[in-house]
């Protein structure tokens, strides 16, 4: 309610998809000064399906979240199109 109260509401982020989330976080990493990735490295759910954010500051106040492209099968709701990277050899 503090967040609805101080800005008067409106968008409070943004999910996108990557069917190539390694090219993606490379990307974002390099950019980091002007995107602001909120981590050091994508966070990984229990799904395996990576995911970023990205600073509302530097974004017109909307916060982004990358997502790896994922599907519904009949091993899990959420199975990752690509294979989860090793994000700590990165």
């Amino acid at each position: 309610m503090k967040f609805l109260n101080r800005t008067g509401g409106g968008i409070h982020h943004l999910g996108l998809t990557s069917d190539k989330i390694r090219d993606e976080w490379k990307k974002h990493d390099r950019l980091r000064e002007r995107v602001r990735p909120l981590e050091s490295k994508p966070r990984v759910d229990q799904y395996k399906v990576s995911y970023w954010f990205l600073h509302p500051k530097a974004n017109h106040n909307v916060l982004f979240e990358i997502d790896s492209a994922w599907a519904k099968t009949s091993a899990s709701d959420m199975t990752p199109v690509e294979k989860t990277p090793d994000w700590e050899a990165l």
